[in-house]
């Protein structure tokens, strides 16, 4: 119980910290996250008004697809505004890259249940699709946890 105290206090501290990272300047990638953050949050949007036309008489259809692209375009809005506090406390910056994460995942689960809905035999390629998404994400966080762990082991040590 005592060791969990510990590591949330360095956890804490490690994401409240001033300094993003000391070795590198990040400018560059805030401004980067929030261009894509943009870039994707407008093609959600044209996505959501091509639906919307297209099944103006039958919107209960795609009720769900709009509901999970709704959803998308807002984490990438957001995503996006962070981007005025990410290089003030590294907190927003990881907020900032988590809600772009998400967004793309929203816009992957979205269109996976339009596909599946629209056109039924295409569900096994949707899923195997999905599947590969739902993979690289797993696996980017843990390469993130695994670096966050070793950076609060050197913060414990200091």
């Amino acid at each position: 119980m005592l060791q969990m105290k510990v590591s949330l206090k360095y956890a804490f501290k490690g994401f409240t910290k001033r300094e993003l990272h000391p070795d590198r300047d990040i400018r560059f990638e805030i401004r980067e996250y929030s261009s894509r953050a943009l870039t994707l949050a407008a093609l959600t949007f044209a996505g959501i008004s091509l639906i919307i036309t297209g099944f103006r008489e039958n919107l209960t259809a795609v009720k769900d697809v709009l509901l999970v692209f709704m959803l998308g375009l807002i984490l990438f809005i957001v995503s996006y505004k962070l981007d005025v506090f990410s290089g003030k406390r590294r907190i927003f910056w990881e907020l900032q890259q988590r809600l772009l994460n998400y967004g793309l995942l929203a816009l992957v689960i979205g269109l996976c249940l339009f596909f599946a809905a629209q056109i039924p035999d295409s569900t096994p390629y949707v899923v195997v699709g999905f599947l590969i998404v739902l993979a690289l994400h797993v696996e980017e966080y843990l390469d993130d946890y695994r670096t966050y762990k070793s950076e609060y082991k050197n913060l414990a040590r200091t």
